[in-house]
């Protein structure tokens, strides 16, 4: 979800030119600062002016049977966008670190407190607008597993989220390989998750979601 306490943007301290092994075109490497924390984010040619850029942190929720908790979503002021699905998660807060966040918004999405994260599976590039505003966000999906039956129950959520949330569902993955005129977050999300329920998923994998495809590639780290 959007988040309700400010606009994550950047105070450049570098930025340099460099060519990208993982996309294959010239991007800029920026440098930024957000609450005393350095971070590098990469900024694709194609990145307008004034575009906002947001961190986010996210779960793959998975339960005894390998099946995938993803989140209904639309925009209430561009149905006609359509809807999609994704996992939990939103944007990180101020003072806020990646497995802190991944654990409050599963509890305001979905009610689930997660005693356990596991590690980070994904890192995901991502431009999307929401009322009319360009974010450029890079998410990071973090692994966990849920034992027994989940009662759904969220928490906290404002009256905008409200407007915006379609509800949740489990997918198998080959609910998810049969799905039909149906939007996943992203495109890929089948052929990621397969590398997952059968064990071959290694190191963390980079994608860059954009209009042409996503594209994506394996860290060792």
């Amino acid at each position: 979800m959007l988040p309700r306490r400010r606009d994550y943007r950047e105070s450049v301290v570098a930025c340099r030119t460099v060519r990208s092994q993982m996309f294959g075109i010239a991007v800029k490497l920026v440098t930024w600062s957000c609450e005393g924390a350095a971070l590098t984010k990469m900024m694709i040619p194609d990145d307008p002016p004034g575009l906002r850029y947001r961190l986010g942190a996210r779960v793959l929720l998975m339960d005894d049977d390998n099946r995938v908790l993803l989140i209904h979503s639309y925009d209430a002021g561009e149905p006609e966008r359509g809807d999609w699905w994704d996992c939990p998660g939103g944007g990180i807060d101020d003072g806020e670190d990646v497995l802190a966040a991944c654990r409050r918004e599963m509890i305001e999405e979905t009610g689930i407190v997660l005693d356990e994260i596991g590690p980070c599976l994904w890192r995901r590039r991502s431009r999307f607008r929401h009322k009319g505003i360009e974010y450029s966000q890079m998410d990071t999906i973090h692994f966990a597993r849920l034992r027994g039956e989940p009662n759904f129950v969220p928490r906290n959520l404002t009256a905008e989220e409200h407007s915006i949330f379609l509800g949740e569902r489990w997918w198998t993955l080959e609910e998810l390989r049969a799905a039909s005129g149906k939007q996943f977050r992203p495109r890929c999300f089948a052929e990621l998750l397969e590398r997952v329920v059968n064990g071959v998923h290694e190191g963390i994998t980079e994608i860059h979601c954009n209009p042409l495809g996503d594209e994506i590639r394996t860290v060792l780290e």
